[in-house]
């Protein structure tokens, strides 16, 4: 996948960020199930079906690329460049989306016990939308909160407020999680000052395989 010039048009064509982050973020787990590079996939035909197993937001993603495939190959490849500040927004974005998905599988690496409670998509509250809604086996909620990079006390604020809101909404027991590459020492210190909210560290792991 041409990653960068992809991220550039999807930009141009959604006018809202998310949306374009979402789709590239799609496109990159088509891949990995692909196990190959979309474009070498499509070499010898553009239109080749994809395997049964692919969801429908990874259908939906590789689609976009056909796309964009076609728009190339009407024109050259576009040039205007979309500003650095976006592009450093959007990387952390994406980055968050992946994320996201990731956790979103594996709920039991934060906690033992956590089912997804939000139905796969993102609950909407009065003071925004939270990253991810669980509950553990006792029936308490928890609310997890994700940030690209290091988290600063704004994001313990955020989820503090999360918090606030949903046990209004619902009642019962809740926990807040909040989860980052690292983490500011107001943040730390914000989180140890108010119950019931935990910090974890995320990490990456690879596997390599032999170019044959």
């Amino acid at each position: 996948m041409r990653e960068q010039t992809f991220r550039r048009y999807l930009l141009r064509r959604y006018s809202n960020k998310s949306t374009a982050l979402t789709v590239l973020s799609d496109m990159r787990a088509a891949e990995r199930r692909l196990g190959s590079d979309i474009e070498n996939y499509l070499a010898d035909d553009p239109g080749r079906p994809l395997p049964d197993d692919f969801k429908n937001w990874e259908r939906g993603a590789v689609n976009r690329y056909r796309e964009f495939l076609n728009d190339l190959a009407d024109e050259d490849e576009p040039t205007d460049e979309v500003d650095e500040k976006t592009l450093m927004e959007t990387d952390r974005f994406s980055l968050e989306v992946d994320l996201q998905r990731a956790l979103r599988g594996n709920l039991a690496q934060l906690a033992p016990g956590l089912t997804v409670a939000d139905n796969g998509s993102e609950r909407a509250v009065a003071t925004g939308r939270i990253d991810i809604l669980a509950c553990d086996s006792r029936g308490a909620w928890w609310v997890i909160e994700l940030k690209a990079g290091t988290a600063s006390d704004r994001a313990v604020s955020q989820l503090a407020a999360y918090i606030g809101v949903l046990a209004e909404e619902e009642g019962g027991e809740m926990r807040g999680l909040l989860v980052a590459r690292d983490f500011t020492d107001k943040a730390r210190y914000a989180a140890w000052a108010i119950p019931g909210i935990e910090l974890k560290r995320y990490g990456f792991s690879f596997t390599f395989e032999d170019n044959a």
